[in-house]
């Protein structure tokens, strides 16, 4: 919660000689302009001028100088009797302009300096951001390397200044001496030293010191110390501890806003030891005093609880807001940036769209001349860029990465960052087709990485190479370099493609070693993108064992932490259509049209579970959807055609518009009978034949267990044609037995389903006897409403009501036929 500071704004380094002049000299032939030397003409100590040439160029220095030799041996060099130097410079000056004009040379006159490089130190962050400007055409090669030494000189000495202060205090300690330890902490903290980033080393000082034996004045300040140095270190529970220790003897002393700091950071200690519900109180009190809080800490309790919060939860997104506002209040756009990309996390669970919106208010607040918004806008950029790519949106995301590239380009400092950006662009470059763009921007790229110190880049360029050419023995190596450099993603990189490529291992030693894996992961980095990575190589990992119903499971989790995950989305829904949940798939492809908007694909894949779950209205209007969406040559476009061609015809017209259903109305008997009598044109017209077997020259029988398959297609049904509307419930226990479908329908209303085959060797008896079973059932689930439901099979007498009847009183029971018949009937056959 420190204020940025910047130490200072810029910072110049100049060049210069002492009364110099300094010029640049180009080529201009071939109608180009290129520097080829610097001079710079000085007055020496006898008073005369002196002129030195600097080039890369042997050949350009040795014309130049033959050039100045010529015109002194013409008479032309400056006497220096009598003449002030200044005067000798400006005269000395004009004749060499004069002659290198003469022969053909463009001149310009250059500044005393060479270089200017800007640096910004974030006070709370502790990243220093540097630009390097040349300041004429006539700097030469090598002088971006220049900015770097000064660039990393600048930040070695940032980081030494404790290291060299936590190493004198910890002397003091080892030899018992903490009064001294204590007066060189309280003289540097009075120097200001304590806005300087703290490092693990200072900390560790700051705590071993004894300060039973300061004085007060001396003890409140290795408190405040200790607080912040905690504080910026991530360790909230030292800094809580801290905090608590200086609020028990100073709280008289404070004013109302330096309170309520002290109580925020004990509230973030009481969330780190997972005291969750106790800091969430503390932040919301805290608010409801606003005004004692101050703009800046208002601004982090809002944040505190956006982010302690689910993320789905409509509270962390009114908390981000708000702390979004109150940073902007406090003039701290930076955070204000990062709050509302809060709010945009928060969105991308339920309207990525909004998301995108939200992440287009924050650029606009950043102005690029100030080096800290630059690498925020930067971040920024590749960010979005990121989720469009996840919504595949790939010509935006493009477009959005090389922003990024642009903005981190020339910045001292955020090398690494510049080929984050610059691998999201190429590959969203490729992914838009534009492959030559993506070539280039992968090969500078590759230049950056190689030149960094880090070995992250190079273990994910050799993770790339295994991932094409797997070679187990490369695995192994891989591994044990990423395990060596602490590089727990590209550890588990390496152990997710050996299951998925590594063709010696068992298919069940593949899905050990994913979730091996994931949980060691888990113990290193819970938030790691590679946690969803390695849950959704777990769940292909079952589809592949056609354990579709566990594989759900886990392509659920991975949806439930990046909504936007598509590979996740695909294979979710691949497990639905597997164990046909078509009315499972209904409902979710509903939630992705709201995230991602009427894309063809999807929309197909919704008409298609319509169709299969037997709402053939719906899946006509969708399907229509998608043919005006789609290419009419592409094969969406023709599958999508046959599909609805075939809901039609079981419709038998197409219907004016879409069903309009209101999610909000009591379901009425009315409805639910109409959509009983859909479910039966449906299973004639589509799914009669999933009943039978027929083997060769013999007549058909029915499949085993037919009543299972029947009632798995009627669950289905009213599931995607009553969505939320409904509760189906199958197979519970009534005392006697287990009646086949209870239904709860929206408004109240309930009854009871019995499912009957009847024909071909179950007796029209067998069937009738379903509604004496309804009877029992009734009483058992207190309704007095009834279906029997019978397959009908019976060639000859297709549909006749059986003869008896149980006496229904106050039941209504009523029976719904359905034609599943095999074959036409013949009179040659004997009826079954």
């Amino acid at each position: 919660m420190t204020n940025l500071v910047k130490v200072p704004d810029e910072v110049s380094c100049v060049c210069s000689g002492p009364s110099s002049l300094r010029f640049g000299v180009f080529d201009i032939t071939g109608g180009g302009r290129k520097a080829i030397a610097k001079l710079e003409l000085s007055v020496n100590q006898e008073g005369s001028c002196e002129l030195k040439i600097s080039s890369e160029s042997e050949e350009a220095i040795s014309r130049i100088s033959e050039l100045t030799k010529k015109n002194r041996t013409e008479g032309r060099a400056e006497q220096a009797s009598g003449i002030a130097a200044e005067e000798l410079l400006e005269r000395g000056g004009a004749i060499l302009r004069e002659m290198l004009v003469a022969d053909g040379y463009e001149v310009e006159e250059l500044p005393v300096g060479d270089h200017q490089i800007s640096l910004t130190l974030n006070m709370r962050t502790g990243s220093v951001v540097g630009v390097h400007e040349a300041l004429h055409e006539a700097v030469g090669s090598g002088s971006e390397d220049l900015a770097k030494k000064i660039f990393d000189s600048v930040t070695e000495g940032i980081k030494s200044i404790h290291e060299k202060l936590a190493s004198e205090v910890l002397s003091h300690i080892e030899q018992g001496r903490h009064l001294d330890a204590i007066t060189l902490l309280s003289n540097a903290f009075g120097a200001g030293q304590s806005a300087f980033p703290a490092s693990a080393s200072l900390l560790q000082a700051l705590l071993s010191v004894d300060i039973s034996v300061a004085t007060d004045d001396q003890r409140q300040v290795i408190l405040k110390w200790r607080i912040s140095a905690a504080e910026f270190l991530g360790r909230h529970d030292v800094a809580a501890s801290a905090a608590e220790e200086f609020l028990s003897k100073w709280r008289s002393t404070l004013s109302a806003e330096q309170s309520a700091a002290i109580q925020m950071i004990i509230a973030s200690g009481m969330m780190k030891r997972g005291s969750k519900e106790s800091a969430l109180m503390v932040w919301r009190t805290l608010l409801d005093a606003p005004q004692s809080l101050g703009a800046e800490n208002r601004a982090w309790a809002w944040r505190n609880i956006s982010v302690t919060l689910l993320v789905d939860d409509p509270e962390s997104m009114r908390a981000a807001r708000s702390s979004a506002d109150a940073f902007l209040e406090a003039g701290n756009k930076e955070e204000a940036a990062k709050s509302l990309m809060q709010v945009a996390k928060c969105l991308l669970h339920s309207e990525p769209i909004r998301a995108l919106d939200t992440i287009d208010e924050i650029l606009p607040l950043l102005d690029e001349s100030n080096l800290v918004y630059r690498s925020v806008k930067a971040a920024v950029l590749h960010a979005r860029a990121d989720r469009l790519m996840k919504m595949a949106r790939y010509s935006e995301a493009a477009s959005d990465a090389q922003a990024a590239v642009a903005a981190w380009r020339g910045l001292l400092g955020k090398e690494t960052d510049l080929v984050h950006s610059l691998y999201l662009a190429s590959f969203a470059a490729e992914s838009a087709g534009n492959e030559a763009v993506g070539i280039s921007l992968k090969d500078e790229a590759d230049k950056l990485a190689a030149a960094l110190p880090t070995s992250r880049f190079t273990l994910a360029s050799r993770l790339s190479a295994l991932s094409e050419n797997f070679s187990a023995q490369e695995a192994k190596q891989l591994e044990a370099d990423a395990e060596c450099e602490g590089d727990s993603d590209v550890k588990a990189a390496v152990r997710q493609i050996r299951a998925l490529m590594d063709t010696s291992l068992s298919e069940s030693t593949k899905l050990m070693l994913l979730e091996e894996e994931l949980n060691d992961l888990k113990l290193v980095n819970t938030h790691s993108p590679m946690v969803q990575s390695l849950q959704c190589a777990i769940g292909i990992q079952l589809m592949k064992m056609s354990q579709f119903k566990r594989a759900r499971e886990w392509f659920e989790k991975v949806l439930e932490a990046e909504p936007l995950d598509i590979i996740a989305r695909d294979h979710l829904l691949g497990c639905l259509w597997q164990m046909e949940a078509w009315a499972d798939a209904v409902l979710f492809l509903k939630d992705q049209l709201k995230l991602h908007g009427e894309m063809p694909g999807l929309l197909f894949a919704y008409g298609r579970s319509m169709y299969e779950a037997g709402d053939m209205v719906g899946a006509i209007f969708e399907l229509q959807k998608v043919l005006e969406l789609a290419d009419p040559a592409s094969h969406l476009s023709i599958k999508a055609s046959e599909m609805c061609m075939a809901a039609i015809k079981l419709v038998g017209k197409i219907p004016p518009s879409a069903p309009k259903s209101d999610p909000t109305l009591p379901v009425s008997l009315e409805e639910f009978e109409q959509e009983l009598n859909r479910f039966s044109v449906f299973v004639a017209g589509a799914k009669r034949m999933v009943f039978w077997t027929k083997p060769d020259d013999a007549d058909y029988s029915w499949i085993t267990k037919p009543e299972r398959q029947a009632q798995n297609l009627l669950h289905t049904f009213l599931k995607a044609r009553f969505l939320e509307r409904i509760g189906v419930f199958e197979e519970i226990a009534t005392g006697a037995g287990r009646l086949d479908i209870y239904v709860q329908l929206h408004g109240g209303l309930s009854a009871v389903l019995e499912l009957k085959m009847c024909g071909f060797g179950y007796t029209s008896a067998y069937a009738a006897a379903g509604e004496e079973q309804i009877v029992h059932y009734m009483s058992n689930r207190r309704t007095s409403i009834g279906y029997l439901v019978v397959f009908d099979a019976r060639l000859e007498n297709f549909g006749d009501a059986f003869a008896d009847k149980p006496k229904q009183d106050l039941l209504t029971i009523k029976s719904q036929f359905i034609d599943v018949r095999p074959r036409v009937s013949t009179r040659t056959k004997k009826k079954p």
